[in-house]
């Protein structure tokens, strides 16, 4: 989970001795539970934006974590090369934290039941097809047959993965069973799209 934020919200960065992770979201309480998961001590540190909210980070200086992270595929200035190394048993995880780093969840404006949406964001090309392959291998081919032709540009040079409700409430089913690690926001989401 954590690899997957820290692929879409994070980067890490090497100056002289210090190995450095950075990881920033609008929702604290994300932070606060890698925080927990990562045993770390140090400070979520606030910063106000121009539009009123607060943006939170945390950063870490640990060259172990550091060095991890490069053997999983996270690079300085990642976001037009990455492409993460992730086991098949945690790709489910990890697309969580990619979806609650870089990810929409959404209730269309409509009056019947299938109003749920989500889409998952991604400057990298690689990235893009390395999520539309493991979406499809998660919530199989017939629930996908659309996705291809929705991989598209974004805005210069972002790439989008859009999915309707029926992939939308199969993917909650696959993403949220047996954890706590997740942002609450797009969790609450996921619920009120599917009552």
């Amino acid at each position: 989970y954590i690899l997957g934020f820290i692929a879409a919200d994070g980067n890490i960065c090497h100056s002289g001795n210090a190995h450095t992770l950075h990881v920033a979201s609008d929702d604290k309480d994300v932070l606060e539970k890698i925080k927990r998961v990562l045993d770390y001590r140090g400070p979520i540190y606030q910063k106000p934006r121009f539009n009123g909210k607060i943006s939170y980070s945390l950063r870490i200086c640990d060259q172990i974590i550091f060095n991890d992270l490069k053997k999983l595929g996270i690079t300085e200035r990642k976001s037009l090369s990455l492409l993460p190394k992730v086991r098949k048993a945690f790709v489910a995880d990890f697309l969580r934290g990619f979806l609650d780093g870089d990810g929409t969840v959404y209730l269309r404006n409509i009056k019947y039941p299938s109003k749920l949406g989500v889409v998952f964001y991604t400057a990298s090309k690689s990235m893009a097809e390395f999520l539309h392959l493991n979406l499809k291998r998660l919530l199989g081919n017939n629930t996908l047959s659309t996705i291809q032709s929705r991989i598209t540009k974004y805005k210069n040079p972002y790439y989008s993965i859009s999915l309707g409700h029926k992939a939308s409430c199969k993917l909650y089913s696959k993403l949220y069973r047996n954890t706590n690690l997740y942002m609450d926001r797009k969790y609450n989401k996921f619920i009120q799209g599917m009552t």
